[in-house]
């Protein structure tokens, strides 16, 4: 091999070296851009003082399981749904029923924070009113936790995959077993994460406003 052809090998070795590292590098950027979007909580509560303590007031009437405070602190009219449903002798009722989950409901649905959208009105909660609006709300749901197991099958023990913290993930084709929903992750796998922990927008929200001055639970709906 003559002197003119070794240096053309090395010239074809070093381009080649040089393109299996950009190669690497750009494999190594891609891996690390396939991060779950974050959904990160937000209370504007405390931004306005009367609704910070209307909303105190009535998480202690929820935590009591006191029926007729939270009816006091609901509007006249309440909705319940989106049909028909509504006014406050439908939600007492409702309210009292011996396996009404409606108490629990509403307890997280109020910790879980909101946003004003107006001065009179006030969203509850934050994964329903700062949800993206190309996000699918039926097929994605929102961590609602920092640090979050998420395993490879639905128990606990199972060998750990990652952790997430407030992010939006995909529901995985199977669902929900043993208190663990199936997710699937950005980089293409898949795990399990304790359902407790995660939060659909369509899920029960409440909406308040303030009528004659005074703020009043106006909505406690779910779905669509």
């Amino acid at each position: 091999m003559t002197k003119d052809n070794v240096c053309v090998v090395r010239d074809l070795m070093r381009s080649l070296a040089a393109c299996l590292v950009a190669i690497a590098l750009i494999g190594t950027t891609t891996a690390a851009q396939r991060r779950e979007r974050p959904l990160m909580p937000v209370d504007d509560a405390v931004k306005q003082p009367e609704f910070f303590t209307f909303r105190a007031r009535l998480q202690s009437a929820v935590a009591r399981h006191d029926v007729e405070a939270v009816v006091g602190m609901s509007s006249p009219g309440i909705r319940q749904s989106f049909g028909g449903d509504g006014g406050a002798a439908s939600w007492r009722r409702v309210l009292s029923a011996p396996n009404s989950t409606l108490f629990g409901d509403l307890a997280e649905a109020l910790a879980l924070g909101g946003t004003f959208t107006s001065a009179d009105q006030f969203v509850a909660p934050y994964v329903y009113s700062t949800w993206p609006e190309d996000i699918d709300a039926f097929s994605y749901v929102a961590i609602v936790g920092d640090r979050v197991a998420v395993r490879a099958e639905p128990s606990a023990r199972s060998a750990l995959v990652t952790t997430l913290s407030y992010a939006l993930v995909p529901v995985g084709s199977a669902g929900e077993k043993d208190g663990m929903t199936e997710v699937q992750l950005a980089d293409g796998r898949r795990g399990f994460v304790a359902s407790r922990f995660l939060r659909s927008s369509v899920g029960h929200r409440a909406l308040f406003s303030k009528a004659n001055g005074q703020w009043q639970l106006a909505a406690f709906v779910a779905g669509d």
